[in-house]
């Protein structure tokens, strides 16, 4: 192995890496691509220039996602196997790009570069798509903290912003590699600057703005139930009065939505009249609704069980509830995909649920407004959000059990994310976690009532009902179609024009 090929790999994986959150560090992918970019644009042989970046793409995934089995039942043997065998199959996508800048290289030479953050950006969304999809990890997420920079996304959504962070490294890369001359240098700082002072223009005009007063006051409460306790059957009546006793001893006479997180009740409510009847009766007392999150199943025409992992929704003095069944659910954890045709998967056991997807997307009403539940893995879904607020709802919550990931990375990645679905639609989201984060975010991106992960807690804040269409609620991915299209064009001209030797067009 060639050290300094491996010493790119890893300083390309790990500076982006540390780009994601909780580090506030998200410059750091300004710069994360260059090393990578050092490697592969240069002669060697493709098969070695796949090799490493293929440890990139390791490096980089161990250091984001290496929390992703963290808690899994079946013990340390499975949870090690199951995080490297995500990571190693993840870390695919950076071999990908490299694959097919290579092509470039060898038939446009320099002015491959250019291709870079099309080629970048219409893999993380190709990633996105499918049942297999897991856009955890696009570098937009890294720049988080930076709501002057990411206010493009109402256009663009996420993908716009890792398209800007791609294009940051190439001309970084090419203004260290290639501006050796003082003109072109100089030509490139210019071009450097103005992509981050107009990024940061636009953003500050849009947060400039005057933000609406709050439309609905809503209270998220934060349980900290440990998920071994949650599940376990002998502590449900303790787990249920930790939820009753916190709403009644923190409400506050203005909430107007309480919210408890993702599977709130570990079990079928919907089943189990004693307990609806004490939400019920809560419900009347206090004059506000309360959404749970908890496990359900109905029967399919051959009266089989099918499970769904739902939203109830408990109005005051109305009989009954409203529901939704999440969507989009985490394969192999919440479902195992393909069975159908690998009925193998059917022996494997990786501590996950038989949750079926639902298939309605259903808006709660309230008689303020109509609103949208994301029941966790849900809100890394720019496309899904978007449906949701095209179909009518006014605000967003985000319902989730981060508790499996322990004191990680994880639970504040997941938060961070939200930021970019409220700024995609301009739409004020409600956060609420079983262990944190539990927040609120305006349209613009803007965090308030942050908690702290592991406490018990109830925390009340304002949400900002959607006041505007966003292009991107309007019109969709087209950004991120116009870099498919542009990739796949940049690679079929390759096929039908000659190979060209390196150009110098950078010095």
């Amino acid at each position: 192995m060639d050290r300094r090929f491996f010493l790119l790999s890893l300083s390309s994986g790990f500076l982006l890496a540390l780009s994601f959150p909780p580090l506030k560090l998200g410059y750091l992918a300004w710069v994360g691509l260059v090393p990578l970019l050092f490697l592969i644009d240069q002669e060697i042989p493709t098969t070695t220039a796949l090799k490493y970046g293929y440890l990139t793409g390791f490096f980089f995934n161990l250091g984001t996602i290496y929390w992703i089995a963290w808690d899994t039942e079946p013990g340390l043997l499975i949870i090690v196997s199951a995080t490297l065998a995500v990571v190693l199959i993840l870390s695919l996508y950076f071999v990908v790009f490299t694959f097919f800048f290579r092509i470039l290289r060898k038939k446009f030479g320099n002015y491959a570069l250019l291709s870079v953050p099309f080629l970048w950006t219409a893999i993380e969304y190709l990633r996105s798509l499918g049942v297999l999809a897991f856009p955890w990890t696009s570098l937009a997420y890294s720049q988080s903290y930076y709501l002057s920079f990411i206010q493009m996304s109402s256009i663009t959504s996420a993908y716009g912003v890792s398209f800007w962070v791609v294009t940051l490294n190439v001309t970084f890369y090419i203004l260290i590699k290639k501006g050796l001359k003082w003109k072109a240098s100089f030509v490139i700082l210019m071009v450097l600057t103005v992509i981050l002072a107009l990024s940061y223009w636009y953003g500050r005009s849009i947060l400039s703005r005057e933000l609406p007063d709050a439309d609905l006051q809503v209270a998220a409460v934060q349980g900290n139930i440990d998920p071994k306790v949650k599940w376990d059957e002998r502590y449900r009546q303790h787990n249920f009065n930790v939820y009753i006793q916190m709403t009644k001893e923190n409400f506050e006479t203005k909430t107007e939505l309480v919210v408890w997180p993702e599977t709130a009740i570990p079990f079928h409510l919907a089943y189990e009249k004693e307990f609806r009847d004490v939400i019920q009766k809560l419900t009347d007392t206090l004059n506000v609704p309360i959404l749970t999150g908890v496990p359900h199943y109905t029967f399919d025409p051959n009266r089989d069980y099918v499970f769904h992992n739902s939203a109830f929704l408990f109005n005051p003095n109305q009989a009954g509830f409203q529901e939704y069944a999440k969507m989009h659910l985490v394969p192999f954890s919440e479902h195992t995909p393909f069975v159908e045709f690998l009925p193998f998967l059917r022996e494997m056991h990786f501590g996950q649920s038989d949750f079926t997807p639902g298939i309605e997307y259903t808006l709660f009403q309230l008689p303020q407004g109509k609103f949208a539940v994301l029941i966790c893995f849900e809100s890394i879904f720019p496309e899904l959000v978007r449906e949701f607020v095209n179909q009518g709802a006014q605000f967003l919550v985000n319902i989730t059990n981060d508790a499996w990931f322990g004191k990680t990375s994880s639970p504040y990645q997941h938060a961070r994310i939200a930021v970019f679905r409220a700024v995609e639609n301009r739409i004020g989201i409600a956060r609420c976690a079983n262990t944190g984060v539990s927040m609120f975010v305006d349209p613009y991106g803007r965090v308030s009532e942050e908690t702290e992960i592991f406490t018990e807690q109830m925390v009340t804040g304002g949400v900002v009902f959607k006041k505007e269409e966003t292009f991107y609620t309007k019109y969709g991915n087209i950004f991120s179609e116009v870099c498919v299209v542009v990739s796949v064009g940049w690679l079929l001209l390759s096929i039908f024009i000659k190979k060209r030797s390196s150009q110098k067009v950078f010095v």
